[in-house]
């Protein structure tokens, strides 16, 4: 697919079944998008139980930057944004006392991941 790459592309499914017959999807078109957003910076801040992360990242698809705290008991993942304003995403979470290790990726429509920052350590007191 890379050699169709920002480009948009038309595709149909054909079904037959055992008796012969084929049945054909309607034609649709896509868009071709196989790179992952680039991160073009990652900074934070701690101000008490706050946390402040700020994303650079290039992306005309987003769909999401999102992160995890590994330390919780069951680990999720959690939105930060779903869309870019002048290419940031600037977000204050509020974070249990404790000790926290994080993950921070950036996802885009196509469902291409670029991770911002992996293991991300700080202590809330």
């Amino acid at each position: 697919m890379s050699d169709f790459e920002s480009q948009e592309i038309e595709y149909s499914f054909v079904l037959p079944d055992i008796a012969g017959r084929a049945g054909e999807s309607r034609v649709r078109k896509i868009g071709v998008d196989t790179i992952p957003p680039v991160i073009e910076s990652f900074d934070y801040s701690i101000n008490g139980k706050k946390v402040t992360l700020t994303i650079q990242a290039d992306e005309e698809n987003l769909g999401k930057i999102e992160y995890i705290d590994n330390m919780e008991t069951n680990p999720k993942y959690k939105n930060l944004c779903t869309s870019l304003t002048f290419g940031f995403c600037e977000k204050t979470k509020i974070f249990k006392t404790g000790h926290h290790d994080i993950d921070i990726r950036a996802v885009d429509e196509a469902g291409n991941t670029a991770m911002v920052i992996e293991g991300l350590e700080f202590d809330i007191f």
